[in-house]
Formats: C-alpha cells, sequence, structure tokens
C-alpha cells in the first residue's frame, strides 16, 4: 500500500518577505496572522527549525540565507505558514583565468583561457588582450597562435549588481628567430688594411644564443658578432649568418663585402641594377679652342640601393628622374642598359586593361633616353612602341647547352 504526506498549511498564517535581496542588506521577514495571537512564533528554513521566537525574522543577508522560510505559532506547529523563497544576490568575485596545460606555448600552438567566478545571477564576461576588447564567453580560444599573441590577457565579470576583473594572465610565445639581419660596422668606403666587424640580429623567443658565420657557404666563424682586424682582397666575398635557439633556426640574406666597390651592401637576387651611360660635348665656332675645352661626362652606374625597397616602380621612377636630370644637364646621348624591361608581358590590349608597356616606352622617351639596352623583350614587336633604337640582345646562345 502506498503511503502520502499531505503538507497542511494555516491560511491565517502568512510570510511577508522579498523574494531577492541583495548580499550584505538588512532584511525583516514578518509571520503575519489574521487572529489575534500573543503565543510565541517558530520559525522555519528549508523545514529545519530555527532559534527564534519572535514575530520577525532580521537577516543579515549572507549568501547562506537563502533558503525557503516559513512560521508557526507554538503548539500548533503542524499547522506552519506556506513557504516563501529568498534569494540571496551578489555581484561577481573571485574572478580568476585559467589556462590549459602547464608548459611553454609555441608558436602554432593552439591556447584555451577559461575564466571562473562566483555571481548570482551568473556574469556575463568579456576579454580583454591590454586594452583591447577580445570577445565574449566563459572561454577565449586561439588557434595556430602567433608570436604577435603575445601580451596580457584578462577577463571581466558583470551582471546587474556589478563587475570586477581577474588578475591578468600573461601569454609568452616562444618561437625560432626570424627576421636576421647582417649589418656593417660604419658606412663608408673599405680600405685595405681596415677592420671590419660584421653583426648578426634576430628577432626570437627566447633570445637567439647560437650564431654561425658563412662566406660563400663556407664556415667561417660564429658569435653574435664577427670580425676581420685587417681586411684585404682575399677577404672580399658574401657573408651570412645563422641564429638559432631551441625552437628552429634562419639564415640572413647574404652581404656583399668588398674593397673594389668601396662600400659594403646587402645584396639579394631581386636587386634591380640600371645604367645611363652619357656623353656631352660642347661645341665652339672656333675649333681651334683648347682640348681642355671640349666636355664629356663618363659613364654613370646608377644602382639601386640595398637598403631601400626592392620594388620594381621605385627603379623605374629613379631611372626616369636620373635620365631627366642629365637631359637638362646637356647630355646629348643618354643610353640606358635595362636587363630585365619591367611590364614587357603588359603588351596587348585585353578587353580594357592598360597596355603598360607602351607607357613605360613613352615615359623614357619623355625623360629623355635616346637609346636602350635590354635582353629578351617579352615579345619582338614591343620595338616598336620606342621612338628611339632598342637593341633587344638575346640570352639563349649562352645558355644552349652542346
Amino acid at each position: 500500500m502506498a503511503i502520502m504526506t499531505l503538507d497542511v498549511f494555516s491560511p491565517a498564517l502568512q510570510v511577508k518577505a522579498p523574494q531577492l535581496v541583495l548580499e550584505k542588506q538588512t532584511v525583516g521577514l514578518t509571520c503575519e496572522t489574521t487572529c489575534n495571537l500573543t503565543d510565541a512564533f517558530i520559525w522555519y528554513k528549508n523545514r529545519q527549525t530555527l532559534k527564534i521566537h519572535s514575530k520577525t525574522l532580521q537577516l543579515q543577508s549572507e549568501r547562506s540565507d537563502s533558503g525557503r522560510y516559513s512560521c508557526a505559532v507554538r503548539g500548533h506547529e503542524h499547522l506552519p505558514s506556506p513557504a516563501v523563497s529568498i534569494t540571496v544576490v551578489y555581484p561577481p568575485q573571485n574572478v580568476s583565468v585559467s589556462r590549459n596545460g602547464s608548459g611553454e606555448i609555441v608558436e602554432g600552438d593552439s591556447v584555451a583561457l577559461s575564466c571562473s567566478s562566483d555571481s548570482n545571477p551568473p556574469a556575463e564576461i568579456s576579454w580583454f588582450k591590454g586594452e583591447t576588447l577580445l570577445g565574449s564567453g566563459d572561454t577565449y580560444s586561439i588557434t595556430d597562435i602567433k608570436s604577435e599573441a603575445s601580451g596580457n590577457y584578462y577577463c571581466s565579470a558583470r551582471n546587474k549588481h556589478g563587475s570586477q576583473a581577474s588578475a591578468a594572465v600573461t601569454v609568452n610565445v616562444m618561437y625560432p628567430p626570424k627576421s636576421i639581419a647582417v649589418s656593417i660596422n660604419g658606412s663608408g668606403e673599405i680600405v685595405e688594411g681596415d677592420s671590419v666587424t660584421l653583426s648578426c640580429s634576430s628577432d626570437s623567443n627566447p633570445p637567439a644564443l647560437n650564431f654561425s658565420w658563412f662566406k660563400e657557404n663556407q664556415s667561417v666563424g660564429s658569435g653574435q658578432s664577427f670580425s676581420i682586424s685587417s681586411f684585404n682582397s682575399s677577404h672580399s666575398g658574401r657573408y651570412y649568418c645563422e641564429a638559432q635557439n631551441q625552437h628552429g633556426s634562419q639564415r640572413s640574406k647574404s652581404v656583399s663585402v668588398t674593397t673594389s666597390a668601396g662600400n659594403a651592401s646587402e645584396s639579394g637576387d631581386d636587386d634591380k641594377i640600371l645604367y645611363a651611360s652619357v656623353q656631352c660635348r660642347k661645341k665652339h665656332k672656333d675649333t681651334k679652342k683648347p682640348e681642355e675645352d671640349e666636355i664629356q661626362y663618363a659613364s654613370v652606374t646608377v644602382r639601386q640601393p640595398a637598403t631601400e625597397a626592392k620594388d620594381v616602380n621605385t627603379a623605374i621612377m629613379e631611372l626616369l628622374i636620373m635620365a631627366y636630370a642629365l637631359k637638362t644637364s646637356c647630355a646629348k646621348n643618354i643610353i640606358g642598359v635595362i636587363p630585365y624591361f619591367p611590364y614587357s608581358k603588359q603588351c596587348k590590349m585585353r578587353k580594357r586593361g592598360s597596355i603598360v608597356c607602351k607607357l613605360l616606352a613613352s615615359m623614357l622617351a619623355k625623360a629623355g633616353l635616346t637609346h636602350i639596352i635590354t635582353m629578351d623583350l617579352h615579345q619582338k614587336e614591343i620595338q616598336g612602341f620606342f621612338t628611339f633604337p632598342v637593341d633587344n640582345l638575346r640570352a639563349s646562345p649562352f645558355l644552349v647547352c652542346t
């Protein structure tokens, strides 16, 4: 036989109390009755008897005070009032950030940060890196992390009763060396007998501790600096360094160090070299003028500095400026030697596109060039774009194997 338990309440008793109470706020619960009673009252919390016998129950609203309250008249404990629920609400507290795993973070790893807080009602979470808002949610994830993600992260928890931010957690991303570069002491001409020092710089975490130096792919030394106490022609060549830490290694671009050019500079395969040969002669009515009255400019070689942007448009602009300067300086003939003619593939009209090769030919003529020498134009018909002679040399005879 099933046993059924029925709760019987007194319709004459009722507890008056707010449902939501802010933490640390004093609140009073009153046991009201329609009868004129002078007997002592009994209070219950979650059906457990409290040691309070007055008509009013005073609470200081601690979190533990949340629960269901009812009251009854002594001697009639079997007829309590209907229970009322009281919930203590409070702003976020004890906000903290935790990270998945405890080992070091290496570039390419996935990282998840979790935010925890104690609040009622539950808080909304926002994520920050420094002062930058990143997103929201209990978890913030970074997949394929990069070195740029290193920094201090924290979360902020907020509900309608207040907010609190966590302490910052530092994300330190380890990565192998990159941006390797070689610098040379001084920037003037290297003369035989000078002391030359090459320095290797890199960006890595942790900092690179092992540096190796190479000349023409042959190992010549180690350390962050490489010095030559008395430079001579046998030391001329292309040098590069390699930086290494526990996460990997990378080599720098090669640097040409020589006494013949006067300057040591960085060089790469994509350097653009432009030449201009200028001849200028001042004519006199009297052809018997002394020989020193004749003026002839020597050949001028213009080379794009390696320290500037290695961009074909920059090289073109430098050639145009130099040619125009020579033209306005009474140059009679300006011959440009351009081993690779830029934009030579853009020599046909496609839909409404631009024939850039024709535009460049016009710009060179306007700048003052009177002759160019180039190699392997994309189409030999391109020579028709120019209003001055063009020598289109062919490299194939030197490349064909016999």
